[in-house]
């Protein structure tokens, strides 16, 4: 009857309506996950590789050692490229390690990257980054922040990949706690 065809007619439309209206919610939901980034220097990679390491840089804590890093780490770095890794904070390490040191042992870049979540652990974008970076420091913070954001993650294998390639792997206080085979993980998860 007409009236069936009809109600088909509205109904299959309806449908269809509510297949298009979720179509932008599937492709959100699909977007790639980004770090927030703050970065000082050039972004594109300085195509540098290291030179003379790996090395390890492990400070304590408290204020950083400028010849930790403009005699022992840019050496290797070899004006290449820095990553900051870290779960809380802001860029506070760029504008420090950028104007450390001039001429040719000044790096091409440091960024820092907010890798708070394990969705940020396992993106395309800090892989990559980190992958590509002749010393990687890992902010102080809460050592177990990091372990429930990065273990097991591609951060963990990136670091792995980066210190085999011969880059800088150090940290500060939390960042150089998380660098050892035993960790203090306080909340246990």
């Amino acid at each position: 009857s007409m009236s069936r065809i009809m109600t088909r007619t509205v109904l299959h439309a309806f449908v269809i309506a509510l297949f298009t209206l979720a179509l932008p919610l599937t492709a959100d939901a699909a977007k790639p996950v980004k770090p927030c980034v703050w970065l000082t220097g050039n972004a594109a990679d300085s195509g540098r590789e290291p030179v003379g390491g790996p090395a390890l840089l492990l400070m304590g804590g408290s204020t950083e050692v400028d010849a930790g890093f403009s005699q022992r780490a840019y050496p290797i770095v070899n004006g290449g490229d820095i990553v900051i890794l870290r779960t809380s904070g802001r860029d506070g390490y760029n504008n420090y390690l950028y104007n450390l040191v001039s001429g040719p042992l000044k790096p091409d870049s440091v960024e820092t990257m907010l890798v708070d979540t394990r969705d940020k652990a396992n993106s395309d974008y800090v892989d990559k980054a980190i992958r590509n970076a002749e010393l990687i420091f890992i902010a102080g913070g809460d050592q177990a922040t990091y372990v429930n954001a990065w273990q097991g993650t591609r951060v963990e294998d990136a670091l792995h990949f980066a210190h085999a390639r011969g880059a800088v792997i150090g940290g500060t206080s939390a960042g150089l706690a998380v660098m050892g085979e035993f960790v203090y993980d306080p909340d246990g998860i």
